[in-house]
């Protein structure tokens, strides 16, 4: 596993490849040989990135919040039994999201190298890093290597628990 890598803008053409292409082409084998940082100077390009990582982050937060949510209504005493219905509905709907932000990570995002890399923002850290001696562009965008095997569990078990349980109260509801 390589510490750095740093992926430079290019303001050539390759023939028929784009500067996207070759750019996708860096950044996905970097991400395959788990390399510990990746800078990417190509500001346009590391927006792009930035956005897919983003967006992966938004499905698996959104999976655990509305997962536990649903759950969690579940357990609200007292309630007036003329809305025990519309919150058995509310939840199960929010358990219905959850399971479905799974299914979407899982298709998209389970097998994306760069699912596995984290958006660093944090002065604190790229201070560590010796950027000044290794780019030529001021404010790259800046990707930290982080294991997502525990977030991957974590959405799943929510997800699997959700389901079961909402499944087994709507057998019992229509029985």
């Amino acid at each position: 596993m390589s510490e750095i890598c740093v992926i430079r803008e290019r303001n050539s053409w390759n023939g028929d490849r784009t500067e996207k292409d070759i750019l996708s082409q860096e950044i996905e084998t970097a991400a395959h040989s788990s390399t510990s940082w990746i800078i990417i100077e190509s500001r346009k390009f590391g927006d792009i990135v930035a956005r897919w990582i983003s967006t992966g982050n938004l499905l698996h937060k959104g999976a655990v919040i509305s997962g536990l949510s649903s759950f969690a209504m579940t357990l609200i005493p007292y309630i007036p039994r003329k809305l025990n219905l519309l919150r058995d509905v509310c939840a199960g709907s929010m358990a219905a999201f959850s399971v479905s932000l799974v299914v979407l990570y899982q298709i998209s995002w389970q097998y994306d190298p760069c699912s596995r890399y984290q958006i660093v923002t944090d002065p604190e850290l790229l201070y560590d890093l010796p950027l000044q001696s290794v780019l030529t562009v001021s404010q790259p965008t800046v990707l930290r290597y982080r294991s997502d095997c525990y977030r991957q569990k974590l959405h799943n078990l929510i997800a699997i628990f959700v389901l079961v349980y909402y499944g087994i109260k709507l057998k019992n509801y229509l029985s």
